[in-house]
């Protein structure tokens, strides 16, 4: 039977396996770029079994927070803007010597703003203490693995990660399939 192996699995393992004569096709080298989605079609079609590694620090929870949000972009000497305070449920504002970037609900930003729309919020339940290593990457990185943008926020107890809304579900069940937790 021919094998199907995701990128995460290391290198020492396959060179183990092909080395027993086994059949495998190794995603990381044979079909970079290719989704989650994807490899798993491949491998119905090709009916091959799949060899994956799973995610560090799976079993996240997770929920989407309602609305549609915005990323917005100000001079960096601007002051922070009245509107970006509308949202009760979520803001987020950081100053660089670069840019003053809001994060708000898209219905609050002025139509003349530099801004990019259409983000749906994601929340993973903290929280989480600063010494725990791998949170963020556990979460994302099933997301990169079906193809997913995603613009990162962090606070002093959890993370959020906003992916395009429409999007959402696809994010969502590619979170679940990596083995985090989706809670209303």
């Amino acid at each position: 039977m021919r094998l199907l192996a995701d990128e995460n699995l290391p290198k020492p393992i396959m060179e183990a396996l092909r080395a027993e004569g086994h059949d495998i096709l190794w995603a990381r080298t044979e079909l970079a770029g290719t989704t989650d989605v994807a490899l798993l079609d491949r491998a119905e079609v090709d009916a091959c079994a799949i060899l994956f590694q799973e995610y560090r620090m799976a079993g996240q929870r997770f929920s989407i927070v309602s609305g549609i949000w915005a990323v917005s972009r100000l001079p960096p000497d601007s002051p922070v803007p009245v509107w970006a305070f509308e949202s009760e449920d979520f803001v987020s504002i950081t100053r660089t010597r670069e840019e003053l970037s809001v994060v708000c609900p898209a219905s609050a930003v002025p139509a003349a703003a530099r801004s990019d729309g259409g983000w749906a919020l994601l929340k993973l339940h903290g929280p989480f203490s600063f010494d725990q290593v791998g949170i963020l990457s556990s979460f994302v990185a099933p997301l990169a693995g079906a193809g997913i943008s995603v613009f990162a926020v962090s606070t002093f107890d959890t993370d959020y990660v906003l992916v395009k809304a429409e999007s959402a579900a696809r994010a969502r069940d590619a979170l679940i399939v990596a083995g985090h937790e989706f809670v209303v």
